[in-house]
């Protein structure tokens, strides 16, 4: 596995300016088996953790740099005060406990034993691979069920909820109020049927494309793949398929490096203009998805909302399942 750094919110997905705790640490992955992590990533409890997470595969020294750079961004992050809201999305989850913990134990093993460290000097050893230093081109793509409104930006689950924007006044007109058709009111419609992972792979490698690197899960909280953690997956609801493993599958079968963005940490606050008004984010019943929709996050204070320990251990653990898989 081999990472490299890039200071640019806008390869992560990012809107506008970046924190001071996220500015020159995002990362963006794009080789064999990497996870890239993308937001401002707060407070873990527990360090060990962190310094290397598990992986299957080549290239097995390198792979704790990814989570030792998230610690570093952790450490200087505050954590939101707990609220009704955390208290409810930690109940809707609670059906995955056994597997979180498992994979989290399994961090817990292994973490410490790569060469790198969660510390400045530690990584300063770090070298981008030459692969990727001859590389000229590469794909980064964000897909999935924000695609179905195609209206705005990728940014759509959020703005939709945000009274007065041009989203919340779309949504509106084009499908009713929020109470009666809300984001997850796309995933049915969100098929994917004319998806051809083999295409995608032989596309990109024809354009000269050297990596490929999708969005395995947006702010949004829909995850491409076939999560262990969630119901709200492609591989259970809309396409019904594990998005992310075909196209892994087709793009090392045609000799491309393969990478993996993770933008789940900024899902913590996504939601949450659907708090300050009737919309289904408040209906407990799909916390699970929406949630915690924690309201701290704002333009106005640059975004910097900052999950509690709860969901950064099942932040990590949906990292860690990404790493294995």
């Amino acid at each position: 596995m081999k990472f490299f750094q890039q200071a640019d919110a806008a390869a992560c997905g990012g809107r506008g300016k970046t924190s001071p705790s996220r500015q020159g640490t995002n990362l963006l992955s794009a080789s064999v088996e990497p996870v890239s992590q993308c937001g401002a990533v707060p407070r873990t409890t527990s360090s060990s953790r962190i310094s290397n997470i598990p992986q299957r595969g080549p290239g097995r020294a390198a792979r704790a740099l990814a989570s030792a750079c998230i610690l570093l961004v952790a450490l200087a992050a505050q954590a939101q005060t707990v609220n009704h809201d955390d208290r409810v999305w930690r109940k809707s989850v609670r059906r995955y406990d056994r597997q979180r913990m498992d994979l989290l134990h399994q961090v817990d093993r292994e973490a410490g034993a790569g060469p790198f460290q969660p510390e400045w000097g530690s990584l300063e050893n770090y070298q981008a691979p030459d692969w990727y230093r001859d590389a000229k081109f590469g794909i980064f793509i964000h897909w999935g069920v924000y695609s179905v409104p195609a209206f705005g930006s990728e940014w759509y689950p959020r703005e939709m909820y945000q009274q007065g924007s041009a989203e919340f006044k779309h949504h509106r007109a084009t499908y009713g109020p929020q109470t009666r058709f809300g984001y997850k009111d796309f995933i049915p419609r969100f098929r994917a049927e004319r998806f051809d992972a083999a295409a995608w792979a032989e596309l990109f490698r024809d354009a000269g494309a050297k990596y490929v690197v999708p969005v395995a899960e947006h702010h949004d909280g829909f995850a491409m793949y076939n999560s262990s953690l969630s119901s709200w997956c492609a591989a259970q609801k809309g396409p019904r398929r594990d998005v992310i493993g075909e196209l892994a599958q087709a793009v090392r079968a045609r000799g491309l490096h393969f990478g993996l963005s993770s933008h789940r940490a900024e899902h913590y606050f996504f939601m949450s203009g659907g708090r300050q008004f009737p919309s289904d984010v408040r209906d407990a019943k799909y916390a699970s998805f929406y949630g915690p929709a924690h309201p701290g996050a704002t333009r106005e204070n640059q975004w910097d909302g900052h999950p509690d320990a709860a969901y950064m251990d099942d932040w990590l653990a949906r990292t860690a399942e990404l790493v294995e898989k």
